[in-house]
């Protein structure tokens, strides 16, 4: 890929500035942008990593040179901002599989450090490159993005990013280190537990509902928990073949729906009533009227709130 390219999904404007810059990002420090992996990893994982770095460096060398220019142009988007953030995602993304160990190389081997970048643009670009590399689902970055969630990063917005991408490989043996890592983050605990729903399978969802019968959760993590069984069992998500290929579809999104209309019906709660609505319209599972009819000889008091949930869900476009 070349970066005229890559200036493509640029916002407009900058693609003249990527192409002008030398392609030189800040000088590098030791470890990466996001940490230092070689520690977390041991001294022969390390070393097998930048092996393969250095390899792909030969072979792909183009990759390394966009994601330099990209960290070198950090500085152009922060002042050009409208928004609340900076994010690179899109031409990151367009690097494609090959692109990985740039990346890789950047956050946790030899990346140029925060430097002169506001804390918003280098949130963002350690954001970015966390969410490109999860979105690839490629195992040889699974032992990466591990060492990540247990990195802990102080920016609750990071090690949210960190949470979200592992989530993504599916790999029912991160459920406990995911769900550790959110409730252990202390009051930002919600927006950690707002992304363990990426995790698409059935024991997130059981550990998802566990955690909502356990006490101690205040307003903001309970009503996250209710977001992330929405995620886990969105109707949409679960029609792309990289989700699809668990096998797990009826499992997760009928344990999903379940627990959500249980939600419904016992909570005092409000705002934890409507987001377990809103939830139980994303996932849009199939079986949800009978479920909700079940509800009702459990709950008769709430016959009444039930049947409203019956009709919202018959007029909504999901399924």
């Amino acid at each position: 890929m070349t970066a005229k390219r890559v200036t493509r999904s640029l916002p407009f404007g900058l693609g003249l500035s990527l192409l002008l810059l030398c392609g030189a990002a800040s000088a590098a420090h030791a470890g990466g942008a996001l940490f230092d992996a070689a520690g977390a990893l041991g001294a022969n994982s390390a070393r097998g990593y930048r092996q393969r770095i250095a390899a792909a460096r030969r072979a792909d060398a183009r990759s390394f040179r966009v994601v330099a220019r990209l960290r070198a142009l950090l500085p152009t988007l922060a002042k050009q901002r409208r928004g609340r953030g900076v994010t690179v995602l899109l031409p990151l993304a367009a690097l494609g599989a090959s692109g990985r160990w740039a990346m890789a190389d950047e956050l946790f081997f030899s990346g140029a450090g925060q430097g002169t970048l506001d804390a918003v643009a280098w949130r963002g670009w350690r954001v970015s490159l966390l969410e490109a590399i999860g979105r690839l689902r490629r195992a040889d970055m699974a032992p990466l993005l591990r060492a990540a969630v247990r990195h802990d990063d102080s920016d609750a917005r990071v090690a949210r990013a960190a949470v979200e991408a592992l989530g993504r490989f599916g790999d029912p043996s991160d459920v406990d280190l995911l769900v550790n890592a959110a409730t252990q983050r202390g009051r930002d605990a919600h927006q950690l537990l707002d992304a363990l729903g990426d995790c698409r399978r059935s024991a997130m969802v059981t550990r998802l509902t566990k955690l909502l019968a356990t006490p101690g959760h205040d307003t903001p993590a309970r009503l996250s928990i209710l977001k992330s069984l929405g995620r886990a069992g969105n109707a949409y998500a679960w029609r792309t073949s990289a989700v699809r290929k668990s096998g797990e579809e009826q499992a997760v999104r009928s344990a999903a729906a379940k627990a959500l209309i249980d939600v419904y019906a016992t909570t005092t709660d409000a705002s934890e009533r409507d987001r377990a609505a809103t939830s139980v319209l994303v996932v849009g599972w199939s079986r949800t009227p009978q479920l909700i009819a079940a509800a009702k000889t459990r709950h008769p008091q709430q016959s009444e709130s039930l049947d409203s949930l019956a009709k919202r869900f018959a007029r909504s476009p999901v399924r």
